[in-house]
């Protein structure tokens, strides 16, 4: 688990996605669970995120976890994802959201962004990274989990 995500929701600590220890260049699609409250914690696999990726953007709100942004590589090639996945934790499953490409410029991916969910609503803030063209990135995007709409500050 290098360069992946680590948010806590439910009482449990989830942890998905980064590079392989060995080869560094391969993005996982692996995600686990720690119910840090049992007294003898240990890791448990749950559902693979749909695509491998990692420098993403973990955050959870209400019942979801939401991996956005991030870099892909399956040993080959890389790039900077342009579709973001959603984890149910009532349900236990993942989806894919939002694609980039369909959207207007302002909503462009990027990778090695922070992000940070407001404390009272349901808007997720994220800021700095690179662009798919390896620009930095200068603004902050606002997605609302109600209205699945991206704006841009």
């Amino acid at each position: 688990f290098h360069r992946g995500g680590l948010v806590y929701a439910q009482n449990l600590l989830f942890a998905c996605g980064g590079t392989d220890l060995l080869d560094k260049s391969i993005s996982l699609r692996s995600c686990y669970s720690l119910n840090v409250f049992e007294s003898k914690p240990s890791w448990v696999r749950i559902d693979d995120m749909p695509d491998g990726r990692y420098d993403f953007v973990f955050v959870t709100s209400g019942q979801y976890l939401y991996a956005f942004h991030g870099t892909w590589n399956d040993g080959k090639k890389t790039g900077i994802h342009h579709a973001n996945a959603r984890y149910d934790t009532a349900s236990k499953t993942w989806s894919k959201f939002f694609n980039y490409k369909d959207q207007p410029s302002s909503a462009y991916a990027r990778t090695q962004a922070c992000g940070v969910v407001e404390p009272v609503g349901s808007r997720v803030l994220m800021f700095g990274g690179y662009d798919d063209k390896k620009n930095v990135t200068n603004n902050v995007q606002r997605y609302d989990t109600n209205s699945d709409l991206f704006l841009e500050y």
